[in-house]
């Protein structure tokens, strides 16, 4: 579904090794995160002699403190780990990015220059300014944000389930199904986003046309005091432009705005079980999952975002393969 695109797959299987480090870098950062949460909770293990599931973790790993001098140590050989790993794997994925957009640019330019004359008079050159700025920054979301950092987000989600069923299983089955039904939801809000965001698009295609014909005639319009009349012109087509926005920033505002108390809506979910008693867990277990639950919160909503970035980035890779296509 997401790799139906010839882009797409061309660039995967040209830089299939480097996209290989990068998700492996990704799947290091995501383990370190994790490691850094249940050492948190160890932590408390320590100071309150408590050895919850916690330690057990830990300790299936081969991982065991038997001071704080090595607790510190070990916390700061993780601290070091996770900001290398972050660090090339979110400036290599970035450099991806801009590889990408630049094959897919070049691509544009050459196909249209050497379109026959009456084919590339058809419309205004400022219909296709679009398709170099905010179209390329849409499929450089589309590979980076969408595919990379999508598939890191959903390997990060799926360890930090594992490890909640490791602590207690019967929750990590109320929190997996009450994602997945929240997933639901957002990928048919974003499909009815998508309609809004084309029409935006093309609203802002159009306004950007026409301001690059009126200054291309600017002399021309002095000269026939047509100032009043352009201006009038660029005030219709600028309120087309903000009332497709409009819906489309309304609508989008509502599905960010559910996405940003998903993670609080999961934890009240968990202490509305402890505090009715249907999940026996420890106090410091749940200080653990409550730990992993706030870790997962960033990968969540960007999950939960992939759809309309993905929705996004298939409108713009359309609009620049009809330039391609084009004879």
């Amino acid at each position: 579904m997401f790799l139906n695109n010839q882009h797409i797959k061309t660039h995967i299987s040209k830089y299939k090794w480097s996209l290989f480090v990068i998700l492996f870098l990704g799947v290091a950062n995501s383990c370190i995160t994790f490691l850094l949460a249940v050492s948190i909770g160890n932590f408390f293990s320590l100071r309150f002699n408590d050895a919850g599931t916690k330690s057990k973790l830990l300790h299936d790993l081969g991982i065991y403190f038997g001071s704080y001098t090595y607790f510190v140590f070990f916390f700061c050989m993780l601290l070091v780990a996770k900001f290398v790993t972050h660090y090339f794997q979110q400036s290599l994925g970035n450099l991806q990015g801009e590889l990408f957009a630049k094959g897919i640019r070049e691509k544009v330019f050459a196909a249209q220059i050497n379109w026959e004359e009456e084919t590339f008079r058809q419309k205004s050159f400022g219909n296709y300014l679009l398709r170099y700025s905010n179209d390329m920054k849409s499929v450089q979301h589309y590979l980076v944000k969408g595919l990379m950092d999508g598939f890191r987000n959903v390997l990060f989600l799926l360890i930090g389930l594992t490890l909640i069923a490791r602590i207690n299983f019967g929750l990590s089955i109320i929190i997996s199904f009450f994602l997945l039904t929240v997933s639901v939801l957002f990928f048919g809000l974003w499909k009815k986003q998508k309609v809004f965001i084309s029409i935006s698009r093309d609203k802002r295609s159009s306004l950007l046309a026409f301001v690059t014909n009126q200054f291309g005639r600017f002399g021309r319009i002095k000269a026939g005091n047509q100032q009043v009349t352009i201006v009038q012109r660029f005030t219709e087509k600028s309120v087309a432009l903000y009332k497709a926005n409009y819906v489309s920033v309304k609508n989008e505002g509502f599905i960010q705005g559910l996405i940003s108390i998903l993670p609080f809506l999961v934890t009240g979910l968990l202490m509305l079980l402890i505090f009715a008693e249907l999940v026996n867990i420890s106090h410091t277990d749940a200080v653990t999952i409550v730990l992993i639950i706030l870790m997962m919160q960033t990968p969540v909503k960007a999950i939960l975002k992939i759809p309309g970035i993905i929705a996004k980035g298939k409108i713009s890779l359309h609009k620049i393969d009809e330039l391609i296509d084009k004879k």
